[in-house]
């Protein structure tokens, strides 16, 4: 079933996350039961040694694992890949959660793929513009999640009240930005 908070509900009822969906909070004993699990458990000793959790899980990539003690070419490539396809599995999940700060993460990572030379610089425009646009989002959010709370502490209005009023607030100052322009 795979580590504590592995199968929680997702937002739809009576689905579940899949195996790895929430592998960037995993705890160093969690990476390591995983590691056991591709049947070279031989290995989990070198992830706890490394004091490898979830985040670092995350950006583990193929050329570290030498420098963990993992030497055997065929042992490296079987716990490579299924650190990969946890990975994916994770980034997907996040991304369909909606998680800004995986999605940020995400496109972070199709960035520095280029860099690479594994896309194009029309995707990678593209992809800015895609950050940009939810980085504006985030601040969007941030800045109703304030205007509300100073509603509630302010007005004492309730915390539903505060937010349809705060966006209400922050809609007409954008709406007085623009036509100034």
């Amino acid at each position: 079933f795979g580590p504590e908070g592995d199968l929680s509900p997702l937002s739809s009822p009576g689905r579940m996350a899949p195996y790895g969906a929430k592998a960037r909070s995993w705890q160093v004993k969690d990476v390591a039961d995983f590691i056991s699990t591709t049947g070279l458990k031989q290995y989990a000793n070198a992830f706890e040694g490394n004091n490898i959790d979830g985040k670092r899980f995350m950006k583990l990539n193929s050329n570290q694992l030498p420098q963990m003690g993992i030497q055997q070419f065929d042992h490296m490539k079987k716990i490579w890949r299924k650190i990969k396809s946890i990975q994916e599995v994770c980034r997907k999940y996040e991304q369909e959660m909606g998680d800004p700060e995986a999605q940020l993460n995400l496109h972070a990572a199709r960035i520095q793929s280029l860099a690479r030379g594994k896309i194009s610089r029309q995707r990678v425009e593209e992809i800015k513009k895609e950050r940009r646009e939810k980085e504006m989002l985030i601040l969007q959010e941030q800045e109703l999640k304030e205007e509300a709370l100073n509603l509630v502490k302010e007005e004492g209005l309730t915390a539903d009240e505060a937010m349809e009023e705060a966006a209400l607030k922050i809609q007409q100052r954008a709406r007085g930005m623009s036509d100034r322009k």
